[in-house]
């Protein structure tokens, strides 16, 4: 959640920062997403976190600049500012973010707009509670004690297809009204009587809108409001508004739209995936057309869309992403492995199996998360198009799910960042090399559950650890040694987790050996530094060699990394003769081992002694620059400073 915070006036910049202090501290976002303006210069905020405004019109130039992009926009002063400040701003509410102002002394703080869809209602409510304001919220509906249509549909993440009916309707339910709410995706979505406010009536599943008469209204639920066991006759009963829940569109003849007692209005959840097959270079509007076609036959909302959907093959083709970007819809992509492996009944294609080593693209991408097809493979001028919606079960699979890549540091817990150390404690499963679980295992207590491989099992790690995220057992830490992105899983984790939509992906960030050897040295990376590992498992050598090469030549600090194994003997003496190529015998190098760990060892040594050094796979080596110095046994590279 992005969150903008506007002040005119030194008291209402401490304002602000006591509004922005608590927003993060109840983790409504990061703080890196929290902005703060203030008109006038003020020592109450730390001037690296705000930007400071100088006149009324530069401070308008940034309230447009940021409207479009921030969920809520906060101002500390007078109501009409603010009014002023978003008049040209405005859009529609199912656009526009929420708007709250207070006052400079914090005694009020109104939501606006968008108190409803944008959320300013709920954070008036939060900030009031913990700041002591009083939220003056003035939504007739907030007022009545009721729950408007927009919050019912933003409580249950779905989309409403007509704004006008959406206002029709709860205006009718602030006259006493009752609205009838009809399920008819109770597959994918499990509405209970417990989830419906008061004045809303919940049909069951078996209700359709053919059924009309003779209908019953029967039994009461236990919160005290009624459900429909059996469809009735609602027009008479007074339930002749309504509310469905729908993927599919139908024609408003069916619903008596003109009438003003016969009102249905479609809420639609994002419960649909869309495979998507082509050709090479489809342009955009070519897979919108097969798209708009497909879900206009089948009379499907597009609004349901949940993502699209089809091979890697196709990760990099412009006019698909093209479509994916202006729709704001994501976007994944499966290996022909992964879709091999979806089990189903399949339009099979000999001349796709060609291609793309998988006989179906669209209809197996559909599904490949689960749920069920309900449009099969048709083709429009080149785009295959299959439709999948995601059932109850796959909805609750695919709520989002923790992998935390996690940097360890050296190993010991003292070398570890908190985060790290509040991540490691919150997950329940632990993955990674089984020399680092080794590492871990002693600080955490015994009902984790633990997931290792040895060397060379990397992709096999972090299949283990994503599949294990996916199935829901509970967050996942995936540990590395020193930085998770520096020859870390990190960017292994990444190039894989298309394969798995569901889980969210934090990337933690660790001590990595090429400062905590440093700082054992000293200073050795005190300038501009270049960090290469020797381990030609994944680099050929020749490239390791080029990079070396141009290190030396630019005169960086060199740490290298995995300089030798049991297998790989004389790396390290051949580096230290290219970098010799072009940097003085003498120049001051160091080496540490075992960082953090029992046997740690440090030494300072010259670039002619280096080569013979017995290194091993938990050594890292530095090779100071022209400039590095030998000051009491310490290695320092000088940063430049005049002394």
């Amino acid at each position: 959640m992005k969150t903008v915070i506007f002040a005119v006036t030194t008291e209402g910049a401490g304002a602000a920062g006591r509004i922005r202090d608590l927003l993060t501290e109840e983790n409504f976002c990061k703080g890196s997403d929290i902005k703060v303006y203030i008109k006038h210069k003020s020592d109450t905020l730390v001037k690296d976190r705000c930007v400071i405004l100088f006149d009324r019109e530069e401070m308008a130039g940034y309230v447009r600049r940021e409207f479009p992009r921030a969920d809520a926009l906060i101002f500390i002063c007078a109501a009409g500012i603010a009014v002023r400040m978003i008049a040209p701003c405005l859009e529609h509410k199912s656009k526009d973010p929420a708007v709250l102002v207070v006052d400079d002394g914090m005694n009020y703080c109104i939501p606006i707009l968008s108190g409803h869809l944008g959320g300013a209602n709920e954070l008036a409510r939060t900030i009031s509670d913990r700041l002591k304001t009083i939220p003056v919220i003035t939504t007739a509906s907030d007022v009545a004690g009721l729950t408007a249509v927009d919050m019912f549909a933003r409580s249950h993440d779905l989309v409403i297809t007509d704004f006008e009916r959406a206002k029709v309707l709860t205006a009718a339910l602030l006259e006493g009204e009752k609205l009838m709410v009809v399920n008819e995706v109770s597959d994918t979505i499990d509405l209970m009587p417990a989830d419906i406010p008061d004045g809303y009536i919940l049909a069951d599943s078996g209700y359709t809108s053919g059924m009309r008469d003779d209908k019953k209204i029967s039994g009461t639920a236990d919160n005290g409001r009624t459900a429909i066991n059996s469809p009735g006759k609602d027009n008479e009963a007074g339930y002749g508004k309504k509310l469905r829940i729908t993927y599919k569109k139908r024609g408003d003849h069916d619903e008596g739209w003109n009438r003003e007692d016969m009102i249905t209005l479609d809420l639609v959840p994002a419960c649909l995936n869309v495979g998507i097959g082509c050709r090479r270079g489809t342009d955009r509007e070519t897979i919108r057309a097969a798209i708009d076609r497909c879900f206009g036959l089948h009379n499907l909302h597009k609004s349901a869309i949940k993502r699209i959907c089809s091979i890697d093959l196709k990760a990099d083709e412009e006019g698909l992403l093209a479509y994916c970007n202006e729709e704001g819809l994501p976007c994944t992509f499966y290996s022909a492995d992964r879709l091999k492996r979806v089990e189903g009944d399949f339009a099979g294609s000999d001349f796709v199996s060609g291609v793309t080593g998988v006989d179906n693209v669209c209809e197996r991408s559909a599904v490949a998360e689960g749920g069920r097809l309900i449009v099969r493979k048709e083709a429009y001028d080149g785009v295959t198009v299959a439709v999948a919606v995601r059932t109850r079960m796959q909805c609750q699979k695919n709520r989002p799910r923790g992998l935390y890549v996690v940097g360890i540091g050296p190993g010991d817990e003292k070398g570890m960042t908190i985060r790290a150390r509040e991540v490691l404690d919150k997950c329940r499963i632990i993955a990674g090399y089984k020399t680092y679980i080794d590492l871990v295992k002693p600080m955490l207590p015994g009902d984790k559950e633990y997931i290792e491989t040895g060397m060379r099992a990397e992709e096999e790690r972090c299949r283990m650890a994503l599949e294990a995220a996916a199935s829901g057992r509970g967050d996942v830490c995936m540990i590395c040694s020193g930085d998770a992105g520096i020859y870390g899983m990190a960017g292994l984790i990444y190039e894989l987790s298309c394969e798995y939509p569901e889980v969210n992906i934090e990337v933690v960030p660790g001590v990595t050996a090429a400062l905590s050897g440093s700082a054992l040295l000293g200073a050795a990376a005190g300038h501009d530094l270049a960090i290469i590992s020797l381990s030609d498992l994944l680099t050929p050598q020749a490239l390791i060699e080029k990079r070396l090469r141009a290190a030396a030549e630019g005169d960086y600090v060199i740490a290298l990394y995995n300089p030798a194994s049991k297998k790989r003997t004389g790396y390290l003496k051949k580096a230290c003769d290219i970098v010799s190529e072009v940097r003085n015998p003498d120049t001051v190098c160091g080496y540490v081992r075992n960082i953090g760990r029992k046997g740690e060892t440090v030494r300072v040594t010259t670039l002619k002694e280096l080569g013979n050094v017995e290194a091993d796979m938990f050594t890292t080596v530095f090779i100071g620059n022209s400039m590095t110095k030998n000051i009491g046994g310490h290695m320092v590279t000088p940063r430049g400073y005049r002394l």
